[in-house]
């Protein structure tokens, strides 16, 4: 697990250095633990980014706490709540400014579909229907 905290201070520590010292060839080292050196600031910043990139959810992911961007095949989206109705297999999803409406868990990747955050374009049409 990447300590963000530590990733942050890395490179604020390193804005805030002398640009010079990195140019004359020497190592910088955001801190003094010799394993947290440029390269692994970046390969940590790297991985955090990667895991900010939409990616369609699980359905236990949808009917857990938190928000998710909605995709209806129908052109329907926008950012949702999704709850799971106990004794159906029904799905309410509450898009911002709109009534609840009320998807099929059969349906799910087939009519509808709800990513981590909003996708572009390209990445909807990438990712293809059931």
């Amino acid at each position: 697990m990447i300590d963000r905290v530590k990733l942050i201070k890395a490179w604020e520590t390193f804005r805030n250095s002398n640009p010079y010292q990195i140019c004359e060839g020497k190592e910088f080292r955001a801190f003094k633990e010799p394993e947290y050196c440029m390269g692994q600031m970046i390969a940590d910043t790297i991985a955090l980014l990667k895991e900010q990139e939409p990616r369609l959810l699980t359905i236990e992911e949808i009917t857990g706490d938190g928000e998710c961007w909605f995709e209806g095949i129908n052109g329907a989206y926008g950012y949702a709540d999704c709850y799971m109705c106990t004794g159906s297999k029904e799905v309410e999803v509450h898009r911002i400014s709109m009534k609840p409406e009320y998807v099929s868990w059969d349906d799910f990747k087939k009519k509808w579909r709800c990513w981590s955050a909003k996708p572009t374009d390209e990445q909807r049409q990438e990712v293809k229907w059931e």
